[in-house]
């Protein structure tokens, strides 16, 4: 069972501080956010198309990949990017007590701090955008805002870029909202400049959800 859609917009307005679903940003900004990654192939040309376009996001990266590849989740950090908790284990999540799950998240915290060397905010993605509510409470007890999303770019649910790119054109964006997309899918890379472009266009800057 996990938190409801109206209890998620409910919480995320009285307690933005313990749950972000869609923002408050000054002047008209959104965050892009990237899950599941580190990926060996998409990360760094991910990162190097960011870097072409002078943006910053935040990818949720899941400690599995981040043990494999810690370069990666270095250079996310140091090129200005917001690096946060994806859970260690990810889909080992399912069918975990409340302890478990909490135990797992703090795993991932604890190594995603050593490989970056400093602190890191507390930002957590729960896989599948979902979270039992003693999860929940256990994580705000612990100092975590949990981060879920108000627009699904759809990049897992379409088979190409231009699929992606035509899904996304229809999306509609306001000030704050928090955008889905993924580091694992081919088509998300290949669509990510214009997807950039689009944003744009709207007239959107970008910001990162800590700064939601």
């Amino acid at each position: 069972m996990g938190i409801g859609r109206h209890l998620k917009r409910f919480t995320g307005l009285v307690a933005p501080r313990w749950l972000l679903f869609r923002g408050r940003a000054a002047g008209r900004k959104i965050a892009l956010s990237f899950d599941d990654g580190p990926h060996p192939e998409h990360s760094p040309r991910i990162l190097d198309v960011l870097g072409e376009a002078g943006v910053k996001v935040t990818f949720f990266v899941v400690g599995e990949e981040a043990e494999k590849y810690p370069a990666l989740v270095r250079r996310m950090r140091e090129e200005g990017h917001e690096v946060a908790n994806h859970s260690y284990s990810h889909y080992g999540l399912i069918g975990s007590t409340p302890a478990e799950y909490l135990a797992d998240v703090q795993h991932c915290q604890g190594l995603l701090e050593d490989i970056c060397g400093c602190e890191l905010a507390r930002s957590f993605r729960p896989p599948y955008g979902t979270v039992h509510p003693a999860v929940f409470l256990g994580l705000i007890r612990h100092g975590y805002r949990v981060v879920l999303w108000s627009v699904d770019s759809d990049d897992s649910r379409v088979d190409d870029a231009q699929q992606l790119r035509e899904v996304f054109f229809r999306k509609s964006l306001v000030p704050g909202d928090v955008v889905l997309l993924h580091e694992d899918y081919p088509h998300t890379l290949e669509a990510l400049p214009q997807l950039l472009q689009m944003v744009e266009d709207r007239g959107f800057g970008l910001a990162r959800c800590r700064e939601l």
